[in-house]
């Protein structure tokens, strides 16, 4: 390989495929890679060991063939007398017992014969075919039949001073018919060209050089053309097309295309490619050359990283890291062979910027999609709507595709990553299954569209495309369920869910319970449903179960804390659980005995898509005492993000005015967490704007049929003199009568609008009224507005 090439930007070349002919099964050294056994006198790091592993590594990646070395200097150290050494031996012996091929470069000059890399005189080409002769002798017996003329031979570093490329035709000549009069049965690849563009001279790009090949006669002496590619700069859907045509453009049909080196390095410095890219970039290589019957190889540059500079070009294109581990490119080769090697490329399926490819067998049907540019929805058909999908790095789930039409966006998410699907007549063994969202308890009302996921006996993941291909029902009158999978909570009572999926039926329990305001999910009467834990915290911070009853019997939770402050997020106390949220929550409430600092809670939730929303960090009043303590949950996108599940909550011990290095200490008790849902009640903000005073606003719309908005406004309590307020709003018909409580809780300034919907009540006037009072000092607000409630 030649480091020092550069590779000027291209422009966008569509993949025409001009030059394709959807080839047969792939030849049988189709898949190849570069090794470096025959360097093992100035690499340490390829001694015997090493190469026994690196060797195990090729054969279960399923790569048949590995491109080498055996350098004329090794065996000929004296004139005329060939001394095998054992390194090169030991490592054809190994990959002809793993049943690998070996592709050997025949190279390079030997200083018995010249000072310079050039071989330009005749007797120095009658010496290096007598060489060839001689490899080509040893190593033939071992199953050899691949043999390389030079290593790129246009570029100076390969042969010096100056390439040239009639001194190549001249050697060709020679070795040529060495080879084949030994070896009738070898493949002799020519040409083993860099690509070295936009170089200066004596550097000679690769086109240039092979029609210096040919107008030399230099394609009569090679059955195959050999070349490097090395473009970093673009996905291979970019210029592979091209490349290919601008060599036939020389060869025409009349030599077969070896590719015998191309890579990418993983390396910190330019190019800038990742570990991933260098596996989505060879993966679709290898892929499309798939595309062309006179391609007959692709060898990748190379198998493990040379060194482990992270800077060094040089040391990072391998497929293996130094130490030997697998990078993703690894195993996107492995998954490459094992799923499109033994088949045939039968058709493709190609639309601007997205990608399909059919390979069959006797035993099974693969495709292998991505979508590389473009916003346009592709759809590939399908035989079968079981189908196993493969991710690029051998990642194994499956998919049920009702009108077996695969779409490459909505369904599988296809990106520039190659994703394989295979069709399978049946699902392995479904070991259990789920149903999303997680329902097992509705309030009556509530509706949610379910999904249904099985679960295979080795552990993936049956997707279904749709939940209308499902077959869905209900046992009774609690619930229905459609045809597309929503189910609606009708009449309290419990039933049985039951979905039919690919022939078995599946059973969920679910119960109907009656609306309410207000649900507690956690007394804190036992710590059973929940686990805790500290964080920035001394070893005498401890959890307890305090005697104290405040609403909820038997006990309150007891938090005692210590801490050396260093920042807020440092020092809490982690809940970690999981409490369903029936129906459509809007708030989270806890009651809290504060110690008279203040303290923080957050809350985090999973929606049914298992995304999560958060209440971040909110400081609560300090006060000392008892208070109710409202936090609002942000607001979800639409219906199908509920129900929601609360996964975990913490308290954040903070100190007022704190010094980073002091200890600081207190206690806290905690109950009655619970959530308000229902009446929706929602808090805006006031920014810099606080409000100087109370206000109950009429209502609207009024008159109103069932449902009605009411709005009020708190002001600062520090404006009262007060700690804190306790609002009351509730609704009376004219007699006085009690009909609703809609808040009856502790509040902070702002403004804030409740919903009450009056199903179920007569026509008639109604009042509703709001009581605000303080825990000190005697200020207090009352106000009674009417409305009419009209049907």
């Amino acid at each position: 390989m030649n480091n020092t090439t550069n590779f000027p930007a291209r422009l966008f070349i569509f993949l025409l495929f001009t030059i394709s002919s959807l080839p047969a099964q792939a030849p049988e050294a189709f898949y190849g890679v570069q090794t470096h056994f025959g360097q093992w006198r100035n690499r340490g790091d390829v001694n015997y060991e090493n190469m026994v592993a690196m060797l195990d590594s090729v054969k279960s990646a399923g790569i048949r063939i590995i491109r080498d070395e055996c350098y004329w200097s090794d065996i000929e150290t004296e004139r005329g007398v060939y001394n095998f050494p054992a390194e090169i031996d030991n490592y054809i012996t190994k990959a002809s017992e793993y049943g690998i091929q070996v592709l050997l470069i025949l190279n390079y000059n030997n200083p018995l014969y010249a000072a310079v890399s050039a071989v330009s005189t005749d007797s120095n080409r009658t010496a290096y075919a007598e060489y060839c002769k001689q490899v080509v002798s040893r190593y033939s017996p071992l199953g050899v039949k691949y043999y390389e003329i030079w290593n790129e031979p246009n570029i100076p570093i390969f042969w010096s001073p100056e390439p040239n490329a009639a001194d190549y035709v001249e050697l060709l000549k020679v070795a040529y018919p060495a080879i084949k009069e030994t070896n009738p049965e070898a493949v002799v690849l020519g040409g083993a060209t860099s690509p070295s563009e936009g170089d200066a001279p004596p550097f000679i790009d690769w086109i240039t050089y092979f029609n210096g090949i040919k107008d030399n006669g230099g394609l009569e002496y090679m059955d195959a053309v050999s070349f490097h590619l090395y473009r970093f700069d673009n996905g291979p859907e970019y210029w592979l097309s091209n490349d290919l045509q601008n060599i036939r453009s020389i060869v025409g049909n009349s030599r077969d295309l070896y590719v015998t080196e191309i890579g990418y390095p993983t390396s910190q410095v330019w190019p800038y490619i990742d570990m991933q890219e260098q596996a989505k970039y060879f993966s679709r290589l290898l892929l499309l050359a798939r595309d062309y019957a006179q391609i007959k190889m692709i060898t990748y540059y190379d198998l493990k990283n040379d060194g482990e500079n992270r800077n060094e070009n040089e040391h990072n294109f391998g497929l293996l890291n130094f130490d030997l581990s697998a990078k993703p490119a690894f195993e996107a080769y492995k998954t490459v062979t094992m799923l499109t090697g033994g088949k045939n490329l039968v058709s493709k399926n190609f639309s601007p910027g997205n990608y399909s490819l059919k390979f069959e067998s006797d035993a099974e049907t693969t495709y292998a999609m991505w979508k590389y540019s473009g916003e346009s929805e592709h759809i590939q058909q399908v035989e079968s709507g079981r189908l196993k999908v493969t991710s690029m790095t051998g990642e194994v789930s499956y998919f049920y595709d009702s009108d077996k039409s695969v779409h490459f966006n909505e369904e599988l998410g296809i990106d520039d990553t190659p994703t394989y699907v295979t069709e399978i007549d049946q699902f392995p063994g479904i070991n259990d299954f789920y149903i999303y969202p997680y329902v097992d308890t509705m309030l009556t009302g509530d509706n949610f569209q379910l999904d249904f996921k099985a679960v295979t006996t080795d552990g993936s993941i049956v997707y279904i495309d749709s939940p209308g291909s499902l077959e869905w029902s209900f046992s009774n009158d609690a619930a229905s369920v459609d045809t597309s999978g929503i189910i609606t909570a009708v009449n309290e009572g419990s039933g049985v869910l039951s979905i039919v999926f690919d022939g078995n039926t599946y059973y969920k329990a679910v119960a109907v319970i009656r609306d309410y305001d207000y649900n507690v999910v956690e007394s804190f009467s036992t710590g059973d449903n929940y686990s805790t834990e500290f964080t920035g915290q001394t070893e005498n911070a401890s959890v307890v179960q305090n005697n104290i009853n405040y609403t909820t019997p038997p006990s309150s939770l007891e938090i005692n804390y210590e801490y050396q402050f260093s920042s807020l997020p440092n020092h809490r106390l982690d809940f970690y659980c999981d409490y369903p949220l029936l129906g459509k929550p809007d708030s989270i409430i806890i009651d809290i005995y504060n110690n008279g600092s203040g303290h923080a809670f957050a809350f985090t939730f999973d929606k049914s898509d298992g995304l999560q929303i958060k209440i971040n960090p909110t400081v609560i009043e300090a006060a000392e005492g008892w208070q109710t303590v409202r936090f609002k949950i942000p607001a979800v996108i639409d219906n199908s993000d509920y129900p929601l599940r609360l996964t975990s909550y913490s308290l954040y011990t903070v100190t007022p005015g704190a010094q980073t290095g002091e200890t600081y200490s207190g206690t806290v008790l905690i109950d009655n967490l619970r959530i308000h849902s229902g009446t929706v009640t929602s808090v805006d903000d006031y920014g810099e704007s606080i409000p100087s005073g109370f206000k109950l606003e009429q209502n609207f719309p009024n008159p109103f049929n069932p449902a009605t908005i009411i709005e009020y406004t708190l002001p600062a309590v520090e404006r009262l003199h007060a700690k804190s307020l306790k609002i009351k709003l509730t609704v009376y018909d004219v007699l006085g009568r009690e009909v609703a409580v809609l808040v009856n809780e502790r509040q902070s300034p702002g403004n804030y609008k409740v919903e009450w919907n009056a199903s179920g009540l007569a026509s008639g006037v109604y009042l509703y009224s709001i009581n605000a009072e303080t825990t000190v000092g005697s200020v207090s607000f009352t106000q009674v507005k009417k409305m009419i409630l009209l049907r």
